[in-house]
């Protein structure tokens, strides 16, 4: 992996937070969605403000593409728990 242990270890807190407050995102959703799935914007929403934070995290220095290509695979694995948490079905 070309993310560093404390990187990982950032993205996954942040989904854990996304997740714990996915019905807040599902609100936020259903309030702006024009006729699509509710569940597929709250994931879409989730998503992007994990990535925009790990982008903010790096401001510093930009981030190779091995190092998003990780990002984008922690994330990834973790979409089944987000929709879970936004549709309210418990995760294992």
């Amino acid at each position: 992996m070309a993310v560093s242990k404390e990187t990982r270890s950032y993205i996954e807190s942040l989904i854990d937070y996304y997740i714990s407050e996915a019905e807040s995102y599902l609100d936020i959703a259903k309030s702006c969605n024009s006729g699509g799935s509710a569940v597929d914007t709250t994931v879409g929403i989730i998503i992007g403000c994990i990535y925009s934070a790990y982008l903010q995290s790096c401001k510093d220095a930009p981030p190779k593409l091995e190092e998003i290509n990780d990002v984008v695979m922690i994330i990834g694995a973790k979409v089944g728990d987000i929709k879970k948490a936004i549709t309210g079905q418990p995760s294992p």
